[in-house]
């Protein structure tokens, strides 16, 4: 799949985990954002922070990108590899994308 194929939000909310970029992370979500994380839930910029806090640029996350998805119902789905002081291996992240912003993550 090319870049143009799916939203830059994707990438620049990846490339702000990676930069520890707070400001860029929180700007790519929507205000009324859903985030799940295996049982755990976030809503909005300020939630989405929380969870970053310590689970990603809280934790030193790192991603590297292994490939993308765009799903039949709208939502991209990025194969991933992390590394952080909280999780290290293989994943998935999951996004709705709308106007730019993301409306929902959820990760596997």
């Amino acid at each position: 799949m090319t870049e143009s194929t799916y939203p830059a939000v994707i990438d620049r909310v990846i490339d702000a985990i990676n930069a520890g970029n707070e400001d860029s992370y929180a700007e790519a979500f929507a205000p009324d954002a859903m985030i799940e994380d295996f049982g755990r839930s976030f809503s909005g910029p300020h939630g989405a922070l929380d969870w970053s806090s310590t689970d990603l640029i809280g934790a030193d996350m790192f991603i590297e990108r292994r490939g993308i998805t765009a799903n039949q119902d709208g939502s991209f789905s990025v194969a991933i590899y992390a590394r952080s002081q909280r999780f290290n291996g293989d994943g998935g992240m999951h996004f709705i994308v709308v106007e730019d912003r993301i409306v929902r993550l959820w990760v596997s």
